[in-house]
């Protein structure tokens, strides 16, 4: 009856995914916390991580950062100002999450033309694959 889904992400099967990652040669740091990065313009160039099995400097070529500088920022002042220098970065959309109790049923003017009312408030969602189910 909707066009968006949930999956539901269970222990379980977020270590078998991070266990695939392994097997396609990824490195997979467990309960990383990142204390330093470098980088020359807009090259990072090294990031220094402490995880559960192994401490260091990771070096490369390409870094996929998936957080917003605002994320970045509430995080880590200090790696929020070398990943965006210029200061944080306006987004022209950003998924934004709101707790709400309804007493009585909302007018349907007063709602957003997309949402996902969710029930479970420990669920784990992936903002990516509900954009995506919703543009199918």
């Amino acid at each position: 009856m909707s066009p968006l889904n949930v999956r539901r992400v269970t222990r379980r099967g977020f270590e078998k995914s991070l266990q695939w990652c392994e097997t396609k040669g990824v490195r997979v740091f467990r309960d990383a916390e990142i204390l330093d990065a470098q980088a020359d313009g807009n090259d990072l160039h090294r990031i220094e991580i402490r995880s559960e099995n192994w401490s260091g400097n990771v070096s490369g070529h390409q870094f996929v950062w998936q957080l917003t500088s605002d994320e970045t920022y509430h995080f880590s002042v200090s790696i929020g100002n070398i990943l965006f220098p210029t200061g944080r970065v306006r987004s022209m959309w950003s998924w934004v999450r709101y707790r709400i109790q309804l007493q009585e049923a909302p007018t349907l003017s007063s709602l957003p033309n997309q949402f996902v009312m969710i029930n479970d408030l420990y669920l784990p969602l992936d903002p990516f694959e509900l954009v995506n189910c919703a543009k199918q």
